[in-house]
């Protein structure tokens, strides 16, 4: 996501956190929470760019391509497709 929109989402959560956190928890809930999703961001940004060679990974690529191109109603998993599996969002592959 571009600086121009996560720096002032980044600020929205932390003012956030800090309103219904206990004091003396937002810090570390907020590190946490931007930690959280600069890993998720990373995968993400490495599924649609990089070039694989462990089985697992192309599979996950895969399915991650199939949610952008073939159905994006379905297969949310971004790190695996367990919770697509459990929740029916899985896609089927023809």
């Amino acid at each position: 996501m571009p600086p121009s929109a996560s720096i002032p989402l980044a600020l929205l959560f932390f003012f956030l956190f800090k309103a219904i956190l206990p004091m003396n928890t937002n810090f570390a809930f907020f590190l946490g929470f931007i930690t959280g999703y600069l890993i998720y961001d990373m995968a993400h940004y490495a599924l649609h760019h990089a070039n694989f060679k462990s089985p697992f990974l192309k599979r996950l690529k895969q399915h991650h391509m199939l949610h952008h191109y073939s159905d994006s109603t379905k297969g949310y998993g971004v790190s695996s497709d367990f919770w697509d599996k459990i929740f029916g969002s899985r896609i089927l592959k023809k």
